[in-house]
């Protein structure tokens, strides 16, 4: 049946059950939402999202399992339903087959609404769950990883790379560099969506970096000139909902010019960053990466940064419809 309100309390044990499991198996997980009542305001807030949608299943009276989303316009691509991490959860005594049955009530409504893509984040410990998105067509897009920091020490390489903080004299060194990350989603085999538009508009955020407080922003020179970067950022314990621990900072953003790859800057951007970083009392750092960028995808885990949870997408064509 369609998921409602009255289904939250019994949603919130199914959650707090399942993330138990999860930080069993990934102890640096955050606690909290082990417990029902953390676990129901994780569960409040998305359901309080606009455009909030899903399934629930009932066995007996007793909820099973439940899916939940919400869905957003995005201005560059298509209109997308998001299933976040706390938007599903199966009793123990359920396989993981049921999560196909909740996805085929949720996801009509959500192409009912327009929504031709369709993702959902996935505990990397649930194999069992990530399998039953795969056999309902929906594929890696995106890993989050959590590496703890344990009395980092800063980069101590080559002479040659020089790790600064940047200012706002380097504005036009960051903009020349915005475009980094999303040509190399763009290219093989990513393929990922890119546009004109889309890189004027990441050049302007890049060059406005150095004036947001929040974010410590690093560069790397080689001879004196600019060829690398990573951006970090604190994050509140409600930022990822059941991903972030306290204590924990977000790599944001980094990358390396190609012409200077494979000569050490990104590890000594990512040694010292991690190190000022530990220094700063934080003890985790979040990652993120989009899985089919071969180089980000072997770079950060050889960095120390193992997958927690996986985001799945479905992208559907524009003329699928209801009968």
């Amino acid at each position: 049946m369609p998921f409602r309100s009255e289904h939250l309390a019994d949603a919130s044990e199914l959650l707090a059950a399942r993330h138990r499991r999860d930080r069993a198996e990934r102890p640096e997980l955050p606690a909290a939402p082990g417990s029902a009542p953390a676990a129901l305001e994780a569960l409040e807030r998305a359901w309080a999202r606009p455009h909030a949608s899903g399934a629930a299943a009932l066995s007996g009276g007793r909820l099973v399992g439940f899916l939940i989303g919400s869905w957003t316009d995005d201005p560059w691509y298509a209109r997308r339903a998001s299933v976040p991490l706390e938007g599903h959860a199966l009793a123990r005594d359920v396989g993981s087959e049921l999560l196909r049955d909740l996805y085929a009530l949720a996801g009509s409504t959500w192409l009912e609404q327009g929504c031709t893509e369709h993702a959902v984040l996935v505990p990397a410990a649930d194999g069992a769950g990530r399998n039953a998105f795969t056999e309902l067509g929906f594929g890696l897009d995106q890993a989050y990883a959590l590496r703890l920091l344990q009395d980092d020490e800063a980069w101590t390489g080559p002479g040659e790379v020089t790790i600064r903080r940047a200012t706002g004299a380097d504005r036009a060194a960051l903009g020349a560099m915005s475009g980094l990350i999303a040509r190399a989603n763009a290219a093989a085999p990513s393929w990922f969506p890119l546009t004109a538009a889309m890189l004027e508009e990441l050049e302007a955020g890049y060059r406005g970096l150095p004036d947001d407080a929040e974010t410590l922003v690093y560069l790397a020179e080689l001879g004196g000139e600019v060829v690398g970067f990573q951006a970090y950022a604190a994050l509140p314990p409600t930022g990822r909902g059941l991903l972030v621990p306290p204590a924990c900072i977000e790599l944001k953003v980094g990358a390396t010019a190609e012409a200077a790859r494979g000569r050490g800057v990104a590890t000594a951007l990512t040694r010292y960053g991690l190190a000022a970083a530990c220094e700063a009392g934080y003890r985790v750092c979040l990652a993120d990466w989009h899985v089919p960028n071969l180089e980000a995808s072997r770079f950060w885990p050889r960095r120390g940064f193992e997958p927690l949870a996986y985001r799945m997408l479905r992208r559907l064509s524009p003329r699928t419809a209801l009968p």
